[in-house]
Parts: structure tokens; sequence; C-alpha cells
């Protein structure tokens, strides 16, 4: 069943198995922000007739929208869940840029703050965010976080990847009309905490049981090892336990394919 979470036509999730008081996986698709090919549709070839709730987001789409609102979205998409859902256990996962909306989650709020003042605006400006933060700090605390061949850190992305810098910019990057000129503003600083300074602000939404696992595929044909040694490095660097699952899983776009559900779920 699909459920809209707000108005435009992608701010929609869409459930599978649901019976109060599952545990619930909930996923967030890929597709570098930006193509409407990647949906939650993904999900559906891991879901099973058991005792969990699959749910899947999407969310609004690069260039019409930029950061932060795809993270605003999957947060709408989240308060909608626990509103009208009686969902048990929560794990989510992320695959490709929706495992760097995962690492975002971490530390929303700061995020969302530094991606609204890139371009002139701040939280207290738009009240429905206002009302949305701290329901988000009181109702939503995940058992597992999975970030499946992410992107993490998107200026050390661009360096990899000159080309790649064209999806960036249509996510991160606003051209503005000034006096006489046109000019770009970026929120791409602090857009992460791998690109941003975050260091010393604990993570929200996650407890010290909550499981930290990273999976790459060694056959990924479009993100090297380099961006998940990067999130490693990061995590580690926090003191925070993680588990790495790295194998020849397939090219980025097969997502896994007969791997998908062990790697996604199990």
């Amino acid at each position: 069943m699909e459920y809209s979470y707000n108005q435009h036509k992608l701010q929609k999730i869409k459930v599978w198995n649901y019976k109060p008081n599952q545990t619930t996986y909930i996923y967030i698709h890929g597709g570098a922000w930006r193509d409407p090919n990647w949906t939650y549709d993904q999900l559906e070839p891991v879901v099973r007739n058991d005792n969990f709730t699959y749910i899947g987001i999407n969310y609004r789409l690069s260039p019409d929208v930029k950061h932060p609102d795809h993270l605003i979205d999957i947060l709408q998409a989240l308060q909608y869940i626990k509103q009208n859902f009686e969902v048990g256990d929560l794990h989510i996962l992320g695959y490709s840029c929706g495992a760097t909306l995962i690492l975002q989650l971490l530390n929303f709020e700061e995020i969302i703050e530094m991606g609204l003042q890139a371009f002139g605006l701040s939280k207290t400006s738009l009240p429905d965010l206002c009302n949305l933060i701290p329901f988000i700090y009181k109702n939503i605390k995940f058992k597992s976080l999975r970030f499946l061949d992410g992107i993490y850190d998107p200026l050390e992305l661009i360096e990899e990847y000159p080309d790649y810098s064209s999806f960036i910019e249509a996510a991160f990057v606003k051209t503005v009309v000034l006096p006489n000129r046109e000019a770009t503003i970026s929120s791409i600083q602090q857009s992460t905490q791998l690109c941003g300074n975050f260091n010393d602000i604990p993570f929200s939404l996650v407890d010290k049981d909550t499981k930290f696992i990273i999976v790459q595929s060694l056959e990924d044909d479009l993100l090297t090892m380099s961006q998940t040694k990067c999130l490693i490095e990061y995590f580690t660097n926090k003191k925070q336990p993680l588990s790495l699952n790295t194998g020849l899983y397939g090219k980025h776009n097969d997502l896994y394919g007969e791997k998908r559900r062990k790697l996604f779920i199990e």
C-alpha cells in the first residue's frame, strides 16, 4: 500500500506486510538524489510474508529541490510512519545517497540548520520544521543502521570522480539572481559529518546498543572503497563500533542482485 506523507507526488511511503508492533525495516533508495527510476520499489524483492514490516520511502529529487530538503522529507516520512502505524523495533537501511541520508540523520538538526543557513534561511522560518524536529527526537530510535555502497563525503567524492560534480551540484548548489548578475551558493560544506565540523556533537536517534553495519560491493563500478574507508575512519575516530561486510556483490546498479535480501535485511 502507498501512503502520502506530504503533498508532492514523490512524498510517499510504501508499506508491505504490515502487522502492529512488528520489527520494521525502513529503506531509503539511492539514485544520486535525482534519478526517478530509483524508488522504494527496490525493497520489494526482499519482502517476505514473515514477522517483519517493510517500508520504503520516496522523497523529492534534485534539481527541483536542494539539500537539506531530501533530509527533511525523510524526517517527515518517519513522523508519518510513527503517527499512523504501530511499529516495533526500527531498522533503517539506505543505498548509495540513501546511505548519505542515514548518515545525516545522526546529526539531522545541525545538518539541516547548516544547509538552510547556506541559502540564507533558518529553521525558525519554517513552522513545520520547528514541530517536526522535537517529534523526531522524542519518537524515533533505531536498532540498526545499514549503510549500503554509500556516499559519505561529497567533497571527497568529486575529488575522486570529477565527472560526478554535475549531480552533486544539482543536489547541493543553487543559482541565485543578484543585482546585475547571477551567483551560485552551495550547501555542500557541512552537508555530512565527513565534510563538516560535527566531531563534538553526539549522535541522535541511536543508543549504545544500536548496530552500525556497513556494506560495500568490491565489484561496485561507480563507487570504490574510498567512501566506505572514509566512513570507517570517521566512526573509528568517534569510537563507534561497527561491522563491515565486503564481497563480490555485483555492480552498483545491480543493488546486490540475488544477494539483495541477505545484504539488506539478514
